[in-house]
Order: C-alpha cells, then structure tokens, then sequence
C-alpha cells in the first residue's frame, strides 16, 4: 500500500464535498491519507434527543463518514466502497461543540475490509468507538444493485 494516491484523494475530496449528506450535517474532511481520514463536524441542540445530549445516530453518522473517506482512499474511482456492518460503543455523552472523527482501515482484503474510528469532542475526550465492515463493489456488481 505505498503508492502515491495524492492526486486521487484530491477526487475524493471532491466527491465528498459535492454530496448532500455531507453538506446537510455540515461534515468537513480535515485530513487523509491512505487509509485514514479526520473528520470534523459541529454539533448542538438541532441534534438533540429528549436527553438534551447529542442523539447516538448522529455519532454513528460520523464514524461511518471517517472510515467511508479512509475507505475511499484505497478504491478506484469506479469502485464503491458500502457498509456491510458496523458497531459503535458510546462512551460518553455530547451536548454541543465539535465531534472529531478518525477512521482508519486496519485490514483491507479484495472484497471485504474493516475500520475503525473514534469520535473525540474538541477538547480530545474519547466520546465514541466504532468499528464496521466494508465491501468493494466493482464496476460490473455495481449496475446489478
């Protein structure tokens, strides 16, 4: 995995910023490389559940956002990379700031591979950990989905 791929995380950026998703939760790529990726995302009471803490699928968005991109950097274009599994452990509770996430692929196989990320607030508090599992989608798989 030594390659340069720096002109085609450039792609990836572009990729990332040009989705809905993304631009809807404000989701904003700090940094990659290949098989990494940090993630920022400004947090507050439009995230709120009855608790009046961060809602869980808010935190699950996200950890599912940093390993994505982390994903992204070790496919084609032409690839996709989807979520096949993921787990997440809450560890602490988030009432508003900035959610920081760092995804990384620990093991990148043909067709299956597995990252994890953990979710810190702004002060470098471990709020959340998660792990899922990717499939790579080649082109011709792609057209029958």
């Amino acid at each position: 995995m030594a390659t340069d791929r720096t002109a085609d995380w450039a792609q990836v950026l572009a990729r990332v910023s040009a989705s809905p998703m993304y631009r809807l939760f404000n989701l904003g790529v700090e940094e990659i490389g290949e098989g990494y990726a940090r993630l920022r995302m400004p947090v507050g009471e439009r995230y709120h559940q009855l608790y009046a803490v961060v809602h869980g699928g808010i935190a699950a968005t996200l950890a599912d956002s940093c390993i994505g991109v982390a994903m992204l950097t070790l496919v084609t274009a032409a690839e996709m990379a989807v979520t096949v599994e993921m787990k997440i452990n809450y560890l602490a509770p988030l009432v508003q700031g900035e959610l920081i996430g760092e995804g990384r692929i620990v093991h990148h196989g043909r067709t299956l591979s597995l990252g994890e990320a953990d979710l810190r607030d702004q002060d470098g508090r471990l709020i959340a950990k998660a792990t899922a599992t990717y499939m790579v989608l080649p082109p011709a798989e792609q057209a029958a989905e």
